[in-house]
This record gives C-alpha cells, structure tokens and sequence, in this order.
C-alpha cells in the first residue's frame, strides 16, 4: 500500500514553467528536467526510451533504493557495491526452478540448481554433488578440507590419473595397484638427492642413495655396494648368482666366519688355513657312514 502526497488548494497540479518544463504535484520553481514528479507514479503500460541504449534509468548519484520486477533483460549487467548489504542478493522461492543460470554464446557456464549444487561449464541436470565441473581447474592458493582426516580426494571407482606434486605428506600410504602399469615408479632427476629414505622412529629402514645403492637398517652414506644390510637375512628360496662361476661369496679380505650348510657341491675347493685351528675337521655323526670318500674317475 503506497501513501500519496495530500493535495492543497495552493498546489499547482499539474503546472510547467517558462521552459516548457512539468511539474505535478509540486512547485514549478527552480524545475531541472523535462518532467517532475513529487509522488509515485503508476503506469499501465510500457516504459520505454525513445532510442536503444541511449537513456539511463537514474544516475551515478541519484540512484533508486530497489528496483522490483518478474525479469530484466540486459545486454550488460554491473554491479558496483559500496553499501552496507550483499552487492547480489539470490532468493529463489521456486522449488522447481533453478537459482541461477549463466550461458556464453547458448553454452552454460554457471548453473546453480534448485538444490543449490553448482554446475561450470556444463548442465545443471542430474547434479549429484555440491559443486561438478567440466574442465580444468586453476588454483592459486591452498586446496585443504575443513576436517582432518575426515574427507577423501576421489573415490575407490572414481580415481585421478595422475596426481603432480612437489612433495607428498601423508600419514598413511596404501598402493592397490591393479593397472597395467607398475604400482611404484619413483624417477630422481636431481642427481644430488637420495632416491627414497623410509625410517622407522627416525632410524633409517631403507635408504636408495642418489647412486641407486641401497642400505637396509643404516645409514645411506658412502655406501660402496649396490645392497647393504646392518643385521640378519632371511631367505626362503634359494641364493644363487646370475652368471655360473662368475661371483664369489665373500672376499680374501672379508670371509664369513662360518658357513653352514647339509651339502656343499663345488667343483674345487682349496682350504687355506691359517687360523689357530684346523685347516679340516670331519666329524661325522652318522654311524651308518662313511666319514670320507675320496674318488678319482669315479
């Protein structure tokens, strides 16, 4: 309900001045424009300027407080914001239709649905999730969750095909690799750098040195072998070297202290002892045979 101005006698209405300028409801002195209105105005009608984009409704400094309608259609749309209030303010009361909807040239580039879920570059149909976008995405500035470790970075069906990145900080690391291609492929390109360095409780358990040697329970400097291990090996399988008489086990200056085994099947053997006990001791504790046989030619 709007509240007209009340009319006196003294009022001229309407009136216009020497300039052939109007005044309704109001005084004609001092008249500016064309037309002035003291009141509101109501039009059943159309209102509409005499030529296209040429006319402005309002000025840079006389600009009206809200402006109410079903639709505005507009080449251009710029909103400069200085007042104490949101510069766009979005209230779709209409359950069935969508917030927002912005196209370039018939293509969408932002939708937002009816549930509110946010669509780039692509439909607004079938949104799934909060915010879907079809193609790449640039950030400048960190890309973190609002809980620790409550949300993933894809799903178990839906993976990336790569993820880049400087450094990897995790407290966890699971590979399920079920691809075609390795589960592990670690490249150093900085020769002055270790390949990879595990530790448990900050002792190293694994190191690949910038050489690719690697130390298994020590440290990964001046390594000279390609495997070195500080503490007991296990294997179950067999031991044996790549090419036939071509590698040794041990050295003349690093010998085992003793070598255990229930056979040992050598095409020489040369014993040089000099050490403070025997050069061959046999005891054979198997008295159903012999305690040497020694064949030539069979």
């Amino acid at each position: 309900t709007h509240s007209f101005p009340t009319r006196r006698s003294s009022d001229l209405f309407p009136s216009h001045d020497k300039d052939g300028n109007i005044a309704i409801n109001k005084s004609g002195n001092g008249l500016q424009e064309r037309v002035e209105v003291l009141g509101n105005v109501k039009i059943e009608g159309h209102l509409f300027p005499n030529d296209d984009v040429n006319f402005n409704l309002g000025y840079n400094d006389k600009r009206w407080e809200a402006i109410y309608g079903s639709n505005v259609i507009t080449s251009n749309l710029n909103i400069n914001g200085n007042n104490q209030i949101p510069a766009v303010v979005i209230n779709q009361r209409n359950a069935n239709q969508t917030v927002m909807e912005v196209y370039s040239n018939s293509h969408p580039s932002l939708i937002i649905n009816k549930d509110g879920n946010i669509a780039i570059n692509k439909s607004g149909d079938g949104l799934q999730e909060r915010v879907e976008v079809l193609g790449n995405v640039k950030i400048e500035g960190h890309l973190f969750p609002n809980d620790d470790v409550n949300f993933n970075l894809g799903y178990n069906d839906k993976r990336w095909e790569a993820i880049y990145g400087s450094n990897v900080i995790t407290s966890n690391l699971n590979i399920n690799g079920n691809n075609q291609i390795p589960a592990v492929v670690i490249n150093q390109q900085n020769a002055n750098q270790t390949v990879m360095e595990v530790y448990s409780n900050s002792h190293p358990s694994l190191i690949i040195n910038k050489d690719g040697n690697i130390a298994i329970n020590k440290s990964g400097d001046g390594l000279q072998e390609r495997v070195e291990v500080l503490g007991n090996v296990k294997i179950e399988g067999h031991l044996f070297p790549n090419d036939d008489v071509n590698f040794n086990l041990g050295y003349n200056d690093k010998r085992w202290e003793a070598i255990y085994g229930s056979n040992v099947i050598t095409s020489n053997l040369n014993i040089d002892g000099y050490n403070e006990i025997p050069a061959v001791v046999i005891n054979q504790q198997n008295n159903l045979q012999s305690v040497i046989e020694v064949y030539s030619n069979s």
